[in-house]
């Protein structure tokens, strides 16, 4: 038998290793005195304020061994508080300048890096550097911030573009360059103060970093002067004097830094900028009038701001693929045809988006109708429009039944993939999904006026353009909760070949599914989760048909 170590866990599939054993980091007590035996009894017994100290400079190692035996060993001859103090904050500001960590740490574990298995992934481990130490990094964002700043391939579709971060994502959670956490990704403290080395030491010019996050930078002119040839920045929960002009800046994280106001002119100058994230600065109530000079931006994240009026300038953001306007309570004014003048947008997250006695629009069908023009977007999130009674359905009905329409049913679908809906209280239906035939996983909530996802009744307006169309031709995930008038998902049983999983919970009138016995073909890989009771009181087509998925059934948890 044979044992190897290895910092990779591909290397054991190469290797087809028989049994794999993760070696964590060591547990806080085990840390504490392996800290303690490096730094030696002596130097922490010779002032009391010495041993509270060295805690705080152990915890900076992150309960890695080797950080630890390093740290403690350059600490064993400090003999005063003046001296554990400064050392506190050389790890806090730039781990790099401590003694050993930049010579005898650094490069050990520069090997994991190394070995990655190409420039891309490398740029996508240096990224996750720009968020602060501890962040949970949402799997999904991380991989919206890389599309939006070109660290992926060109992908029509943002799925692929996700699966594509997914694959980087795994990549870099097995070299051991992240921590997995569900939905979450983090970056161990050691493993991130290796990463901003490298972006410091990098003589590619993308990768120029100037992260400034959790801390207030001592000196402004040296900090904006690094800002001036930085590619990269991040503030994010920093506090700052300004805004520099920066023409080759590509990425500007400015989450959580308390800002109230950007200068008028501050994003004159950033002509090449592609992601700029603001969330959660919730005093912040007006956008900058130079905002409209980001013409190539990509990724714009307003989620969480106070900001009141989207300004008109934003339609120069021709380039605009990402939109996050989520939890955006105070937003009052949506200017008419500005989201439909996002031509390439993919992505549009709207949960939670203005005051639910508020109508954002010139009328909420006007959303829709602007929505039904964008031939590219492939996610759609929207909630909280109360007075919202139907998808605007009828207008892409009576272009297609129009004999001299320059409209065709093509034009009139969506390449949605992604829809998520929630506490639309008067919408009844969702009859407009027929003309989204790339839908992938809808996602429906505390909407008390629905009745139908698709109608009949509105579906024969346009009998003769969608007949023989499966609207949910690649479903893969279906869930519906809180609707509790809700009595049909589709009148007839459908063929789901691709579909995964149905979620329904607290839909108590909804006593049929559109499946049969030839339905899902691949239903060994089906999960439906419901609760027991409105389970026991479906109807089926037949007999076959509920013995055929009996098996697929899991009582509806809370988890779930």
């Amino acid at each position: 038998m044979i044992v190897f170590t290895t910092r990779s866990e591909d290397v054991c599939g190469d290797m087809g290793a028989y049994k794999k054993i993760k070696v964590e980091c060591l547990a806080w007590d085990e840390a504490w005195n392996l800290f303690k035996q490096m730094v030696g009894e002596e130097t922490l017994s010779i002032h009391p304020n010495i041993p509270q100290l060295a805690e705080k400079v152990a915890k900076e190692c992150g309960d890695l061994p080797l950080a630890l035996r390093i740290v403690g060993r350059a600490m064993a001859c400090k003999k005063t508080p003046q001296e554990w103090n400064r050392a506190l904050e050389v790890l806090k500001k730039s781990a790099s300048d401590f003694s050993g960590m930049g010579d005898k740490v650094f490069p050990l574990l520069k090997f994991s890096y190394d070995n990655l298995r190409s420039d891309k992934v490398r740029s996508c481990f240096l990224y996750c550097a720009l968020f602060p130490e501890d962040f949970p990094i949402r799997k999904d964002d991380l991989s919206y911030c890389w599309m939006g700043d070109e660290l992926l391939n060109q992908h029509s579709k943002v799925d692929r573009a996700k699966y594509e971060g997914c694959d980087i994502i795994g990549t870099l959670i097995r070299a051991c360059l992240l921590e997995d956490h569900q939905s979450c990704v983090k970056m161990h403290d050691v493993v991130r103060d290796m990463a901003l080395w490298l972006a410091s030491d990098t003589q590619k010019t993308d990768e120029r970093f100037l992260v400034l996050t959790g801390a207030e930078s001592d000196d402004q002119l040296s900090f904006l002067e690094k800002w001036k040839y930085s590619r990269r920045v991040s503030l994010m929960k920093a506090e700052f004097g300004g805004i520099s002009h920066s023409p080759d800046l590509l990425t500007l994280f400015l989450g959580q830094t308390y800002l109230t106001h950007l200068p008028d002119d501050g994003f004159n100058s950033m002509i090449n900028l592609r992601v700029l994230d603001l969330f959660e600065n919730s005093s912040l109530s007006i956008l900058p009038k130079s905002i409209s000079k980001l013409v190539t931006l990509k990724h714009l994240n307003l989620s969480s701001t106070a900001v009141e009026e989207l300004p008109v300038g934003l339609i120069a953001l021709v380039r605009l693929e990402y939109l996050n306007l989520e939890n955006m309570i105070d937003l009052k004014i949506v200017p008419p045809k500005l989201i439909s003048s996002f031509s390439k947008l993919k992505v549009l997250r709207m949960l939670q988006c203005g005051k639910s006695d508020q109508i954002l629009f010139d009328g909420e069908n006007a959303m829709i109708e602007e929505l039904q023009d964008m031939k590219h977007l492939d996610s759609l999130e929207i909630h909280s429009f109360p007075n919202l009674e139907q998808l605007d359905f009828d207008r892409a009905g009576r272009a297609a039944n129009d004999p001299h329409s320059t409209v065709t049913y093509q034009s009139c679908s969506l390449s949605l993939q992604n829809v998520t809906i929630s506490r639309c209280d008067q919408l009844k239906d969702l009859t407009w999904l027929i003309f989204a035939p790339n839908l992938m996983r809808l996602d429906v909530s505390s909407c008390p006026g629905m009745k139908k996802i698709i109608d009949f009744n509105r579906l024969r307006e346009v009998a003769n353009v969608v007949k023989g169309v499966n609207p949910f031709e690649i479903l893969t995930i279906l869930n519906l909760k809180s609707l509790p008038v809700l009595e049909s998902i589709y009148e007839n049983a459908l063929p789901f070949p691709y579909l995964k999983k149905i979620g329904i919970d607290v839909c108590p009138k909804l006593k049929k599914l559109p499946l049969n016995s030839s339905s899902a073909p691949g239903r060994s890989n089906l999960i439906i989760n419901g609760d027991q009771q409105w389970w026991n009181g479906l109807v089926w087509e037949d007999q076959l048909s509920s013995d055929v998925f009996l098996s697929c059934f899991r009582v509806q948890t809370s988890a779930q």
